[in-house]
């Protein structure tokens, strides 16, 4: 239920933990032909953190950090993904199959040979996309109402109401304001909603501090970018509906 911390190396193995995973040196799995079946599988409630991997199949609801290199491995997690230190990532990170929802960081991404190293940040953005969807039609339907009972509440109130009726508009009232307080919590709410949008995509991003070779694809739902030639530092953001490269400075 809690962290579970290995001092030393991993091979062939399966780790759960409802907290952080922490493996001091490397671990190392096996992957089939098709990139489905890894025989090293490390899946976290919180972060996981190795110090260089290969083969690896990590699920995460945290971060996942990498000492050195990480390769031929998949990762899905709900934050970012660092190779290197963790003040300035300096590590590779190549071959992988990344899904994340934050900025992923080393010193190199990709490699020489060209091999494909896969970063997608939808997942993230979808969930949010559909909490906000389901928010501002809550909101629609709840002002549509909140007028008709506006135009209702104040016909009411502009007639001679009799005692034996007083305590029943007093009710009607009440809930009346009730629902003008759940009108301006979901207002706040959609508003939270269209900044976490927004923030998400200023989060996401590549950094790469030493080096980005070709055979690099990140995408964020139908807006791909594939490197295409070598890079030096390079920063590759999405703004304006598009991915863009930005030399680090």
């Amino acid at each position: 239920t809690g962290d579970v911390t290995v001092n030393g190396f991993v091979e062939s193995a399966t780790i759960h933990a409802g907290g952080d995973i922490i493996i001091t040196e490397g671990a190392m799995g096996k992957v089939n032909d098709s990139g489905t079946e890894y025989s090293t599988s490390l899946t976290s409630k919180g972060s996981v953190h190795v110090q260089h991997g290969q083969g690896l199949d990590i699920n995460c609801n945290g971060n996942v950090t990498v000492g050195r290199q990480l390769a031929y491995s998949r990762i899905n997690c709900n934050g970012k993904v660092s190779v290197g230190s963790i003040d300035k990532p300096n590590g590779n990170i190549f071959a992988c199959t990344v899904k994340c929802q934050d900025k992923v960081s080393a010193g190199t991404l990709g490699a020489v040979s060209g091999s494909n190293l896969s970063i997608d940040f939808s997942e993230g953005f979808n969930t949010l996309l559909e909490r906000k969807d389901t928010l501002d039609e809550l909101l629609k339907k709840t002002k549509q109402n909140n007028n008709r009972h506006l135009e209702r509440i104040n016909l009411i109130n502009s007639k001679f109401i009799p005692k034996d009726m007083q305590l029943r508009v007093d009710e009607a009232n009440q809930l009346f304001q009730n629902e003008n307080q759940l009108l301006d919590w979901l207002e706040s709410k959609s508003k939270e909603m269209h900044k976490a949008k927004e923030q998400y995509q200023t989060d996401i991003q590549l950094v790469a501090n030493k080096r980005l070779y070709p055979g690099v694809v990140v995408k964020l739902n139908n807006r791909t970018w594939r490197a295409d030639r070598e890079y030096d530092r390079a920063n590759i953001c999405f703004h304006g509906h598009q991915w863009h490269v930005e030399p680090l400075i």
